[in-house]
């Protein structure tokens, strides 16, 4: 009979089909079904690390923060039964620890990515992956479509967690959208009035240091959106 594995602060999973949430108890049986997902990658310093052996970086799975862990060099002392095997376009690649051992993941941050392996506490990671599959950029146009299309910047550039969470939201990216255009066209209407377009510029600033503090938090992000579109609707150029 397998002793079953107790872990703490463990981020709700689906395993073998029970959802695991608080503090689970994990059988190793139970632990051992693989699976594949699809995940973003996510920006930030030491979102990406790799030590002798073994690697990880930080990833938005269903509106939820994870650690994908994996293993890529032979260790005498613990060999590796499944280590990683990095494809892009179909073909495996040799030079993938310039994309997933950099110190922000800048390479492929923002990155809509596949994800093979199996959900279990590795090496304080919340899934080991056996295999990544980074597409092409066509396709992660393709799978982001049509939100990511609906926002007022490049998604495949997307530098923050709220960036990130809005392209992979439709109506965040559709408010996205209209409260860039309120503020370009107030921009263009108080051009000949310095003071006044200082004060738009002042206020989109605090508001977006407001919006990233969300983090990754859809429905603080959903406030934060209505807030800023209700005051451009509502800007006359004065208080």
């Amino acid at each position: 009979m397998l002793k079953p594995q107790t872990f703490s602060n463990f981020v709700p999973v689906l395993i073998a089909g029970i959802v695991v949430a608080g503090n689970p108890t994990i059988s190793k049986s139970e632990s051992t079904t693989t699976t594949t997902i699809s995940v973003v990658v996510l920006p930030g310093e030491d979102s990406c690390s790799c030590g002798s052996h073994m690697g990880s970086f930080k990833a938005m799975y269903n509106n939820k923060r994870i650690s994908i862990g994996f293993s890529y060099s032979p260790n005498p002392a613990n060999p590796i039964k499944h280590p990683i095997v990095v494809m892009k376009n179909n073909e495996p690649i040799k030079n993938w620890d310039s994309l997933l051992c950099s110190p922000n993941c800048s390479s492929i941050n923002g990155s809509k990515i596949t994800v093979y392996g199996r959900w279990r506490k590795f090496e304080g990671s919340d899934f080991e992956a056996y295999k990544i599959d980074l597409m092409s950029s066509s396709a992660q146009n393709s799978i982001m479509s049509p939100s990511a299309q609906n926002a007022s910047f490049n998604c495949s550039e997307a530098k923050t967690t709220s960036e990130v969470a809005v392209c992979n939201n439709a109506d965040l990216s559709r408010m996205d959208k209209e409260l860039a255009l309120l503020y370009q066209s107030h921009l263009k209407d108080y051009k000949n009035d310095p003071s006044i377009a200082k004060k738009l510029r002042d206020t989109q600033r605090s508001w977006l240091v407001e919006r990233n503090r969300c983090g990754s938090d859809v429905s603080c992000l959903h406030v934060r959106y209505q807030e800023r579109i209700a005051w451009l609707r509502e800007f006359e150029g004065y208080d």
